[in-house]
């Protein structure tokens, strides 16, 4: 029970250091955000990340999926999806007394030379059009709180302040607060099930005084370790449309101690990377490309130093 008075202590801090920094801020502009994922392990192995039990990056997937580490890590990330899109991020997680972990990540991307056509009403009859470049940035803080309940249950919560700005033809502020919680059974030493409700709890205030909230997505996967590698599996539902989600898998593959392979597959496209260990040094690459999409081309790139 102390660990979770611990980790809501935690997570209600970094919810109040959110709002306060962003309530005075207003938006009257909607850019719907990319489901492009973060991070680069994650990414080469399509985001089947939901049952795996030593994610760094938990606050921006399955929050209870961090209580496998067990020492202080930081880690940035670096993506340019094209000559206009980019990715940053920056996070730290840390262990407590070896039952629970706390962690706090900071992310942004950035769009330049966005195509609009701006409307304003002239008169009750007739609109006034004019068209040019946009530029939009996101910036969000996530705190994360895994606790170990028992051997075999994790739970998780994580929440997310952002603030959206916009500039050039269409300008505005906006910010919000989303919350997701999570779960982690270790079925056997082999086999571990998860899952996370992304955006349970959300909320959004734009300049205009309109207030929405986003699309649910309900996330259950599994791990598997066998022939030496590590299967994953994840099924994303979008709210209550539980016939019409999607299914993505991956393999992680240790080649040495210091070298894994990883590939992963979403419905209509691939993924791949390798990651590297050095003691305390972590560098991970992931590439995917879509040709229904060219904002998925992107390589993907994070360090860490474990400290």
């Amino acid at each position: 029970m102390n660990r979770l008075f611990g980790c809501g202590a935690v997570v209600s801090l970094l919810i109040l250091g959110s709002v306060s920094i962003q309530a005075a801020l207003g938006g009257g502009h909607h850019v719907e955000v990319l489901e492009m994922g973060f991070a680069a392990a994650p990414l080469a192995v399509a985001e089947s990340v939901a049952a795996i039990s030593e994610n760094t990056f938990a606050g921006l997937y399955n929050p209870a999926s961090g209580t496998g580490i067990n020492r202080l890590q930081v880690t940035s990330i670096h993506s340019r999806l094209s000559d206009d899109i980019e990715i940053f991020g920056l996070g730290a997680t840390t262990p407590s007394d070896g039952s629970w972990v706390t962690g706090i990540l900071w992310t942004q991307y950035q769009v330049s030379g966005i195509p609009l056509i701006a409307v304003e009403s002239a008169t009750p009859t007739q609109d006034v059009r004019s068209s040019g470049n946009a530029t939009y940035a996101s910036h969000a803080l996530t705190g994360f709180c895994s606790v170990a309940m028992s051997p075999k249950l994790s739970l998780g919560l994580s929440v997310t302040g952002f603030l959206n700005r916009m500039g050039g033809i269409s300008s505005g502020d906006g910010w919000g607060i989303t919350v997701a919680p999570g779960f982690l059974y270790s079925v056997s030493s082999d086999w571990t099930v998860g899952g996370y409700i992304q955006n349970l709890v959300s909320l959004s205030s734009w300049a205009t005084g309109t207030t929405e909230s986003f699309s649910r997505f309900e996330h259950l996967g599994t791990e598997y370790r066998a022939f030496g590698a590590k299967w994953t599996a994840e099924y994303v539902v979008a709210g209550s449309q539980f016939w019409t989600g999607e299914t993505r898998i991956g393999v992680a593959i240790p080649m040495m101690p210091w070298l894994t392979v990883r590939l992963g597959a979403y419905p209509t496209h691939y993924t791949a990377g390798v990651g590297f260990e050095f003691d305390r040094i972590v560098l991970d690459y992931a590439f995917t490309g879509n040709s229904e999409n060219r904002l998925s081309d992107t390589s993907r790139f994070n360090i860490g130093v474990k400290l």
